[in-house]
């Protein structure tokens, strides 16, 4: 036999922290992120300037958490001057492994297929890939070949953000020399999911599929192949692209011009730009770029001239309007202690909160307001509450909290339950836990059983004519823990089971 003396719940306040003006996530050298409250210049694994290295081929990855917002102030400061709070970001860096568009050959002499300098750098102006063409073989390609990178910024739960607030900062997103440099970026949606695909295709329209006449397997190249108006494929929504094909001269369709930069294609888009509704939630993004080599040779494998770069650069995001902040926990439980009932709640902070009101029913459905208690109004320092009911009633007593803001919005807490009862030790409820019905045995009698669940609600109830001993069948009873609420002449006794 086990008697209920303290039920304690918990209230998810429906409120949050914020900072109202635009803050700026900046990933240059002196943007402010810290990691593990480490500022990120600091950190040995980055301080080293290389983030992510692409010498042992294949897909290559990392993953970092960064601090970026000091929440444990109000208003909270973005960009912070020092760590505060919880990681607000966390990136994956990736390398991928170099492929041919069009379905041939990458260049078989490219060490580790991807060469020991294809990676991903931290840099001063921010987060750039690193793959240099045709330096000392490290970068060999030919026609087609592909090298890609990628960062995945994704807001940790607690940051509530909407398409109209998300701002992503590039630039020098253009082409060089002999090939093709573009981007995209895909926001996420509030399952942290891609809203739309954006997948690179080429540079050139491959007419007749792998082994025909597109670039790298033309018999030669009198006649310039034609170029695609855009070489990424989007599908869905929240998708922007940098994909200028015009900024590459092919004229002469043997020689592009060499080592000379496209006009450039910066853009800082919102998620709104990538075609989002200004409410959609936006919990992050993948800024993607890739290089492909667009020389033209007659044979695919073979080594083209290009000797390039990425210039294409991450500087950070923005929330413009600034964004919410973390949903806070309260805490309300309460006890029987001799003549009175005590109760206590805590917040672990508050944002306009005028004042709570501490309400109690002896039927579970009608509700009176017994104490107001003046609330602190916004604050991220944990909160402590307390009120002592001596006007309760033998048997069950049912509380609940009743949250005001000062723009008189409300909120109102599970309800808990406090039995009174003082003469009950000899009842007995068995087995417990229970299959499929409950006996109890009591040393009064009674004319009514209820069976409660933990919310205050009564899923079942049984009459009797005035018996000490009671079968409850439970068989119906969801799993999890119930009330018995035995009606007696002092009041009523509640007793804990579960069902399995």
């Amino acid at each position: 036999m086990k008697r209920i003396l303290l039920l304690g719940y918990f209230l998810i306040a429906l409120t949050s922290l914020a900072y109202s003006q635009a803050c700026q996530i900046n990933f240059e050298s002196d943007g402010g992120m810290h990691l593990s409250g480490t500022p990120i210049t600091d950190v040995g694994a980055l301080s080293g300037v290389q983030i992510v290295d692409g010498t042992d081929g294949g897909t290559c990855m990392a993953t970092y958490s960064f601090d970026v917002i000091n929440e444990t102030v109000v208003p909270a400061t973005c960009p912070m001057p020092s760590a505060g709070g919880v990681d607000d970001i966390t990136m994956m860096f990736m390398v991928e492994e170099t492929f041919d568009a069009y379905g041939g050959m990458t260049l078989t002499d490219r060490p580790a297929k991807g060469g020991s300098q294809h990676n991903i750098l931290y840099t001063t102006t921010g987060i750039r890939g690193n793959n240099v063409n045709g330096q000392n073989n490290d970068g060999d390609t030919s026609t087609g070949d592909v090298s890609c990178y990628s960062v995945k910024v994704k807001f940790a739960d607690h940051i509530h953000a909407t398409a109209d607030e998300v701002k992503v900062n590039t630039t020098s997103i253009n082409t060089s020399g002999e090939t093709f440099e573009s981007t995209s970026i895909v926001f996420l949606d509030a399952a942290c999911n891609p809203y739309g695909t954006a997948t690179y295709c080429g540079f050139y329209e491959d007419l007749d599929g792998p082994g025909g006449t597109h670039p790298g397997v033309l018999p030669d190249c009198t006649t310039a192949p034609t170029v695609k108006a855009e070489p990424w494929a989007v599908t869905g929504t929240g998708v922007w692209t940098a994909q200028n094909t015009g900024t590459v001269d092919i004229t002469d369709p043997c020689n592009p011009i060499s080592a000379t930069s496209g006009p450039d294609n910066n853009s800082d888009p919102t998620g709104v730009d990538a075609g989002l509704a200004p409410t959609d939630v936006v919990t992050g993004f993948i800024f993607r770029v890739c290089l492909e080599d667009v020389a033209i040779a007659t044979a695919d494998g073979v080594e083209t001239t290009s000797q390039t770069n990425f210039t294409s650069t991450l500087n950070g995001f923005c929330f413009l309007d600034g964004a919410e902040l973390p949903t806070e926990l309260v805490e309300f439980q309460g006890k029987f202690q001799s003549n009175s009932v005590e109760l206590s709640w805590h917040t672990l902070s508050e944002l306009n909160n005028s004042h709570f009101e501490l309400e109690r029913s002896f039927d579970g459905k009608n509700f009176t307001s017994i104490a107001k208690l003046q609330g602190a109004g916004t604050t991220v320092e944990p909160q402590a509450y307390s009120f002592i009911d001596v006007d309760y009633k033998i048997g069950a007593n049912y509380y609940r909290l009743k949250q005001v803001d000062t723009d008189e919005g409300i909120e109102y807490s599970n309800v808990i339950i406090i039995n009174t009862n003082k003469n009950s030790l000899d009842t007995k409820v068995f087995p417990n836990p229970t299959s499929d019905a409950l006996t109890v045995e009591m040393t009064y009698t009674t004319d009514r059983i209820q069976i409660i669940d933990i919310t205050g609600r009564v899923v079942a109830e049984h009459k009797f004519q005035q018996v000490e001993q009671a079968y409850l069948n439970t068989a119906n009873l969801v799993p999890g823990a119930y009330f018995v609420a035995i009606q007696a002449d002092s009041g009523v006794e509640m007793i804990r089971f579960v069902k399995k």
